[in-house]
């Protein structure tokens, strides 16, 4: 017979209500041997019973919500979802900048500035004669404002949608071509967009998108890009000097500052479209345009003037702080920070080989 690990017997005498006693007791502590109740009570004077029924309870219902997790996940990324919400701004809430956006992407926006309020979503039709990789590229796709209240705020899917922009565009193990002032240098002679373009040698200048498209334009003359990137960023160097002493305010929504830019946007826009009609038009229809074209420029500077006035007085200390940062490690921080110091401190840049005009928003 195998050798007992407790060879040693002990008998207790009780009563039958003693007994009866004991085995209330055992029930109450769950413990259904005598011999190990009586053992316990001797050595420890105590039973530590512990109620695992919720804590059973919980771990269940944990178990079924991270396989309910696991299967929307597996649903979400099976079938796209994830990605169509965040190329599709239905969700979120179209405001100035979300505009802004989209129209510096070559989008077709229905609806004017003044619409994107900042509370409504806003549908992206993709149409059949938008070209390959539409998914990647917004030109020539339509936006409309939803009559559907937005749920995420635009600075959060613009954010995103930057991220999963540039991580489909680019190969991997490529380096982006752009220069970081894209979509802020304009032809100073025609106002089209100025494109960075290498030679054979490797060299990159500013060409008139439209002296490429139909020699229309006389063009900008020699701009090198990395020397009219040096170039910005000193003058942007001595715009910050002048904030360093600024008392800045907490950020608040300005009204007068959010109009200002609704109507900014509007002008810019009936610039782009009489801009647009001078390809092949008549030389009277080109004389009343171009008188129309001065006239909304002078508008249009001026409401730049006001809004650089506004910005300048809404700059909060943080906002100082953190650019002033940038530009004192600006070799050390990458393509997309520079873009953002770029666009945080400059609204547009007419510029050709004799002369550079810079409009602050600041």
């Amino acid at each position: 017979m195998k050798q007992r690990r407790r060879p040693i017997h002990l008998h207790v005498m009780v009563s039958e209500e003693e007994q009866a006693l004991i085995r209330e007791r055992m029930a109450e502590a769950g413990i259904r041997n005598m011999g190990a109740y009586m053992r316990k009570m001797a050595l420890n004077g105590y039973v530590l019973h512990v109620a695992l029924s919720p804590v059973r309870e919980l771990v269940s219902l944990q178990r079924r919500c991270s396989n309910n997790l696991n299967q929307v996940a597996i649903q979400a990324n099976t079938r796209g979802f994830i990605s169509q919400m965040l190329r599709n701004p239905i969700y979120a809430q179209a405001d100035l900048e979300m505009y802004e956006f989209f129209k510096s992407q070559g989008t077709v926006v229905i609806n004017e500035a003044a619409d994107f309020a900042g509370t409504n979503g806003c549908y992206l039709y993709q149409g059949r004669d938008v070209q390959a990789r539409k998914s990647k590229h917004l030109k020539d796709q339509i936006l409309v404002v939803a009559p559907s209240e937005g749920l995420v705020s635009a600075d959060v899917w613009l954010r995103c949608r930057k991220k999963l922009m540039a991580n489909t565009t680019f190969q991997n193990g490529r380096k982006a071509k752009n220069t970081w002032l894209a979509g802020k240098v304009k032809c100073g002679r025609c106002g089209y967009a100025l494109m960075s373009v290498g030679n054979p040698s490797g060299v990159q200048y500013l060409r008139c998108s439209k002296r490429a498209d139909n020699k229309s334009c006389p063009g900008c003359g020699t701009l090198r890009t990395r020397e009219f990137e040096q170039f910005i960023y000193g003058e942007m160097v001595k715009k910050m000097d002048q904030f360093h002493t600024l008392t800045g305010k907490r950020e608040t929504v300005n009204p007068k500052l959010t109009a200002l830019k609704v109507e900014l946007a509007h002008v810019e826009d009936e610039i782009e479209k009489l801009l647009n009609t001078l390809t092949g038009a008549s030389a009277v229809l080109i004389s009343y345009a171009n008188t129309k074209i001065e006239e909304l420029d002078v508008q249009r500077q001026t409401l730049s003037k006001e809004i650089a006035a506004l910005s300048a007085e809404s700059m909060s200390p943080d906002q100082i702080e953190r650019l002033s940062v940038y530009l004192n490690r600006w070799e050390e921080i990458d393509f997309d920070d520079r873009r953002q110091v770029a666009d945080s401190l400059i609204s547009q840049i007419r510029a050709t080989g004799e002369c550079v005009a810079i409009e602050w928003k600041i």
